[in-house]
């Protein structure tokens, strides 16, 4: 073999163990770099459910605050209405039940179910002593302390 092959096979030989040995030095952080990488998305997907729990669990909290102060609101305006029957001035008793009655349709939306039901009882009990008011009925004041109990027996309401 001339001097020119033997270069020419051992540039080959070279180049062949120099891609080898880059392969192999290549592949071998690989198996790592794959372990961390799936473990990496495990704890993604789980930090973000974890997440959509959370946003969830605040986003119903923010509904029982809402339903709450609504509930609040309207035990507030049922208080103004009492005092208001207690003076005899219906009519500014019958603007408080108004508002009351208001405030617990707002409420009823942001309450669990189980609540949101006793809350819609509730709304037709005012709606009929709203009634007795405007007809200036002295059993009125009976009617609010009963609602008024009613009232205070649910979330928020305290």
């Amino acid at each position: 073999m001339s001097d020119g092959w033997k270069l020419a096979a051992g540039i080959v030989i070279a180049l062949l163990v120099g891609v080898a040995g880059g392969y192999l030095l290549g592949t071998l952080g690989k198996g790592d770099l794959s372990r961390e990488l799936v473990t990496a998305r495990s704890r993604a997907q789980s930090a973000e459910e974890l997440g959509r729990r959370e946003v969830a669990r605040c986003e119903g909290e923010r509904d029982a605050a809402r339903g709450g102060k609504q509930v609040l609101l309207a035990r507030g305006s049922l208080l103004r209405a009492l005092v208001e029957v207690q003076g005899n001035n219906y009519g500014l008793a019958g603007q408080h039940l108004g508002e009351a009655r208001r405030r617990l349709k707002a409420a009823e939306a942001s309450l669990p179910r189980a609540e949101a039901t006793r809350v819609a009882a509730l709304f037709e009990q005012l709606a009929a002593t709203h009634t007795l008011v405007m007809r200036l009925d002295p059993m009125a004041r009976t009617h609010l302390d009963r609602n008024l109990a009613d009232v205070e027996r649910l979330p928020g309401a305290r």
